[in-house]
């Protein structure tokens, strides 16, 4: 069986042909080499017996195999700094998501969502998707370590093989505990901490995740944006004092028919 690697470069390879093609050539030869990669995506996740979304939301595989996103990656100074910043990005992610909402069309098909890659996210994993936290004034790294600690555990890997745990425990039962007498690592939390996903993740950087992919005029307006925002004293403070009003509640209540008026709703 190809590696993960290996497939990769296949697919690269590849492109590369088909961008010489006709285009009635050129989409056929696409739908194959799509089919081709979901078919060897899932003979890898199979041959390793790891079901990332077992029992979760309905359209989490639709999420792995069918979307795409750009990330943002901003620094920080200190906790204080990037707990500000962490804070802002989440109060900021639901109007960031829908001013580049691109994602209505599935299979041809127009799905009636601005943004089916944001739906299939809000029904992926509730215990390690949305909101890490209560996006309060008093978060802190501590909290963050507290809220992965308390994510159900997917594998941990020994020898370079994974062991399947699929929710059995959560980190804090396993590191209180071990699991089937395997003691916990540094290496095992930093794996499950890259198995959260939150709406804005908590790295060594703030980590702000739920834009679609975008054509090339805008991927960088996705950029520009953050930065304009984020490096600047006075446009930080004016942004906060303009998503001041917003509560935890006025997220969390997010509802997949609310993604059908992106960006109607909220602008």
């Amino acid at each position: 069986m190809k590696t993960t690697l290996e497939i990769l470069k296949s697919a690269k390879s590849a492109s590369r042909d088909v961008a010489l093609l006709s285009s009635e050539t050129k989409n056929k030869a696409l739908e194959a080499m799509a089919s081709a990669l979901e078919s060897s995506v899932s003979k890898i996740l199979e041959a390793n017996s790891i079901d990332v979304n077992a029992s979760k939301g309905i359209l989490s595989d639709v999420m792995m195999r069918e979307t795409a996103g750009i990330q943002v990656g901003i620094d920080f100074r200190s906790e204080e700094d990037a707990m500000r910043k962490f804070r802002l990005a989440n109060l900021m992610m639901p109007f960031s998501t829908a001013m580049f909402a691109n994602s209505k069309i599935r299979g041809g098909v127009d799905t009636g969502y601005k943004s089916f890659r944001a739906l299939s996210w809000l029904n992926t994993d509730a215990d390690r998707c949305g909101f890490a936290g209560k996006i309060s004034e008093e978060f802190s790294f501590e909290d963050y370590i507290d809220c992965v600690m308390k994510t159900p555990m997917i594998f941990i890997q020994r020898d370079g093989q994974p062991i399947v745990i699929n929710g059995d425990v959560t980190f804090e039962e396993y590191f209180e505990h071990g699991y089937c007498g395997i003691l916990p690592t540094i290496d095992d939390y930093e794996l499950a901490a890259n198995l959260c996903f939150p709406e804005v993740r908590l790295r060594n950087f703030i980590e702000i995740r739920n834009h679609d992919c975008v054509n090339a005029d805008l991927k960088y307006a996705i950029l520009a944006i953050y930065k304009g925002i984020f490096y600047d004293k006075n446009a930080m403070y004016e942004c906060e004092e303009l998503l001041k009003p917003l509560q935890y509640k006025d997220f969390s209540e997010l509802s997949e028919e609310e993604l059908e008026q992106y960006p109607e709703s909220y602008f």
